[in-house]
C-alpha cells in the first residue's frame, strides 16, 4: 500500500502550526491543488469536510473526517469511494522556544486495481507529501513572519 511521511523541524510554536493545519478551508489559497474545501460539520473535536482537487486535469470530489487533538495531533480520513484507505496524520511536538518538529505522513490506496496503477502514474505520492510539507511551511513563514537566527531544517 503506498504510503509517504516527511518531518521538518520549524521555528513556530505548536499551537500556531497546529491551527494552520487545521484551517482546511483555507487550504485552497495555498495548496495550488485544492480546488475547495469547506467544512460540512463540526461537532467538538471532530470536522466533515467536502473537498475538491485537481491533479493533472483529473479532478475528485469527496469528504473527509479530521479528528483534532490540539496542539499535538489531527487524524484525517476518508471512506469515499473508490478509495479503499485514505489516512493521513500530522503531529506536532514542541521542542523548545517557538520551536516544533512536525510530521505530514498518511497511506492512500483505491479499491480498483487498475485505478490504483492509473494513480500510480500521476500521483507521486512521496513528491506531494514533499510539496504538502513545502506549502505549510511557505504559508507559517508568510502568516508568523520569519524568525532571526540561522534557519532550522
Amino acid at each position: 500500500m503506498p504510503s509517504h511521511h516527511e518531518s521538518r523541524q520549524l521555528p513556530f510554536a505548536q499551537r500556531q502550526l497546529f491551527e494552520l493545519v487545521a484551517d482546511v478551508e483555507k487550504y485552497p489559497a495555498f495548496l495550488e491543488w485544492f480546488v475547495a474545501a469547506r467544512v460540512r460539520q463540526r461537532v467538538g473535536n471532530w470536522l466533515e469536510v467536502d473537498q475538491v482537487v485537481r491533479f493533472k486535469g483529473v479532478r475528485a470530489r469527496f469528504t473527509t473526517h479530521a479528528v483534532l487533538d490540539p496542539p499535538r495531533r489531527i487524524d484525517i480520513i476518508c471512506h469515499d469511494p473508490p478509495f479503499k484507505r485514505f489516512d493521513q496524520r500530522w503531529t506536532f511536538v514542541s521542542i523548545g522556544d517557538n520551536r516544533t518538529i512536525v510530521e505530514y505522513g498518511g497511506a492512500l490506496e483505491l479499491r480498483s486495481l487498475v485505478l490504483q496503477h492509473a494513480m500510480q502514474l500521476l500521483f507521486d505520492e512521496p513528491q506531494i507529501a514533499k510539496l504538502t510539507m513545502d506549502a505549510f511551511v511557505r504559508r507559517a513563514h508568510q502568516l508568523y513572519g520569519t524568525p532571526a537566527g540561522p534557519p532550522i531544517s
